[in-house]
């Protein structure tokens, strides 16, 4: 910044920084704790996001890991929004194979993109890759690649059909 600027002037410079609060808060914790901190006075203290714990003082969540002013009303809580699906799934191969668990160990397993294993987990997809959901296998759905291969397979048992060998 050059000597002769003034902040206060300068929009371009300072447009995108939020303006940091340092006014002090009563904050309580769910088991019992308090302080009378500014948001980021709290984030440093106990190993907290500042952009969460300042989006409580804006009012746009009641509490952050815990935390909330004293006086407002409970309600969404802070942080992050998505959280892992941790539920059970089964996939089985055109060739038999099996693997279960959770999106994050079929993908290890399979070697499949996440997108992949989400896509058949949720349903968007019969088949992905040779893997299906167990469940889907069970009914006797065949996909039209492995119909396609069923059938290059049981022709290649009887030989290349070529104009010397047919009938």
């Amino acid at each position: 910044m050059l000597p002769h600027t003034d902040p206060a002037n300068t929009g371009r410079e300072y447009a995108g920084r939020k303006k940091r609060t340092e006014t002090q808060y009563h904050w309580r914790h769910s088991d019992g704790r308090e302080a009378k901190l500014s948001p980021f006075e709290l984030a440093e203290a106990y190993g907290l996001r500042a952009n969460d714990v300042s989006s409580v003082a804006r009012g746009e969540h009641s509490m952050c890991f815990g935390w909330s002013i004293v006086g407002r009303k409970p309600g969404w809580p802070c942080g992050r929004l998505h959280f892992r699906d941790e539920r059970s799934h089964s996939l089985t191969h055109e060739d038999g194979r099996t693997a279960s668990g959770d999106q994050g160990e079929l993908r290890r397993l399979t070697g499949m993109a996440q997108q992949d294993v989400s896509a058949l987990v949720t349903q968007d997809r019969r088949s992905a890759h040779g893997w299906m959901l167990s469940s889907v296998a069970a009914t006797g759905y065949k996909p039209r690649g492995w119909r396609q291969r069923a059938k290059r397979a049981t022709a290649d048992v009887y030989g290349p059909q070529t104009p010397l060998n047919v009938g």
